[in-house]
């Protein structure tokens, strides 16, 4: 009879398992335009559907009102304007005429953009105290930079509730318009002439803003919410901050983001003035921990991480993170989108060439450097638009058996791919230099890269 093979005991449960302490790297490639900011929610608003967004469905919310020559206007002033929480909604989100239902101000208000930012961080801060965070909606371009989004068919349109007003606002009319442009809510009579789409602007609404004007923020996670809201509050000893999967799951992988530039596509001055194209993908954010703890070769055993996007015992973002402002490198680049630069708050990438934002990551994880500019004339700026372009690449595998994971997240702007090897760049596009034309080398653990494809 063979005897029974013996049991072995195990000092610790990862020994033997081959780089089980190695964390792993994640690169965000945001393919991310204009379009981005775009409306989340379309259609008529049915008050039995829950509505994603920075609001809280179950809840109702009020707005502070302020006196103006002798009328009393909804407040603009940064510090105060914002809608907080007054109660809890009914079954069907209905706060019963004295307050705004949480789940319709999340289908008049929020972008797609939000819901990333939802699920990645936690949302855009305006105000991130550790008693206090405001959350804003995205900043809609309004025609300086890019399409003006006041009432856009196709980006932004004009909603109509037509029915229920008196359960999802405080506003006493049979139907209500609303408008979004910047970062701002209008509310109309949407019986009114004038009302429609097209009328007015985010500067003399008119018609639009006849019951008025609002910033599209929101306060959240305060000491009332925080415990009710598992779904985005996160405790930080007595107080709370809301947070995304970073925050949650981030704390043992590697986080990079590669994205495009915002600055407006460079006319080549040796081409027909025809031809604008900004070069695909730039670094903004190199691979790094941007938890409370960070892993190093060669032992990796975890120590504290000076470099953390947030404090560990508050939540609230720090400026010293990788590339520096808006909570540090990854968060800097998602929450910062389209309002990073005050001069130019609503500008984002004039075009997204997903397949060069694609093949220059791909070059980043096998520890080369960005390709050679084409043409010249867009070489990247050390700045764009008050965020941090890395120009130098440092290797980012730090050890032989690390796992790469890239995941790829594009809007309906996804277009004017070029540049990339084995591809022929279009009629009239400037030729590619032959420096520039680097033929396809496998990575180093092919396998590890995860590619979603085209959407079903």
């Amino acid at each position: 009879m063979q005897a029974a093979t013996p049991a072995v005991a195990l000092e610790r449960a990862d020994a033997g398992l081959q780089g089980a302490r190695v964390p792993p790297n994640l690169l965000l490639n945001l393919s991310l335009t204009h379009a981005a900011a775009a409306a989340a929610h379309g259609g008529e608003y049915l008050p039995q559907r829950e509505y994603a967004g920075y609001f809280d469905a179950r809840m109702c919310y009020v707005y502070p009102y302020r006196s103006k020559d002798g009328a009393m206007l909804p407040d603009l002033r940064v510090a105060t304007a914002y809608f907080s929480v007054l109660k809890p909604a009914d079954a069907l989100h209905g706060c019963g005429g004295d307050s705004f239902s949480g789940n319709f101000l999340n289908w008049a208000s929020a972008s797609m953009l939000d819901i990333v930012r939802y699920a990645l961080t936690g949302g855009a801060r305006v105000i991130d105290e550790v008693r206090k965070t405001v959350l804003q909606r995205a900043y809609l371009p309004d025609g300086a930079s890019g399409p003006d989004f006041f009432a856009h068919a196709d980006y932004f349109p004009r909603k109509v509730l037509r029915q229920g007003v008196a359960a999802a606002t405080p506003f006493a009319l049979a139907q209500v318009a609303i408008v979004s442009c910047r970062n701002r809510l209008l509310f109309g009579d949407a019986s009114l002439p004038g009302s429609g789409s097209g009328s007015g602007s985010c500067d003399a609404p008119g018609a639009a803003g006849t019951h008025g004007v609002f910033l599209a923020r929101v306060r959240v996670c305060d000491a009332s919410e925080g415990p009710l809201r598992g779904d985005l509050c996160l405790a930080y000893g007595k107080q709370y901050k809301p947070v995304g999967a970073l925050q949650r799951l981030g704390g043992r992988v590697r986080v990079g983001v590669f994205g495009h530039l915002n600055g407006p596509p460079v006319v080549s001055p040796s081409v027909s003035p025809s031809v604008n194209h900004m070069y695909g993908g730039v670094l903004r954010a190199p691979l790094a921990h941007v938890g409370r703890q960070r892993w190093l070769a060669p032992g990796f055993v975890a120590q504290d991480n000076p470099d953390a996007e947030w404090h560990p015992l508050t939540g609230v973002f720090l400026e010293h993170g990788h590339g520096g402002g808006h909570g540090g490198g990854v968060t800097a680049y998602i929450n910062g989108l389209g309002h990073s630069n005050p001069a130019r708050q609503g500008a984002y990438a004039g075009a997204a060439p997903l397949a060069e934002l694609l093949y220059e990551s791909l070059r980043y994880l096998q520890g080369r450097q960005a390709s050679p500019v084409v043409p010249p004339a867009t070489a990247p700026p050390a700045v764009d638009d008050g965020l941090p372009v890395v120009g130098q690449w440092s290797d980012p595998q730090t050890a032989s058996c690390q796992r790469h994971i890239v995941v790829s997240l594009g809007d309906a702007g996804m277009a004017a791919d070029r540049y990339v090897p084995g591809n022929l760049p279009v009629a009239g596009a400037p030729s590619m230099p032959a420096t520039a034309r680097v033929p396809r080398m496998p990575l180093r653990h092919p396998r590890s890269i995860r590619w979603p494809g085209p959407a079903p």
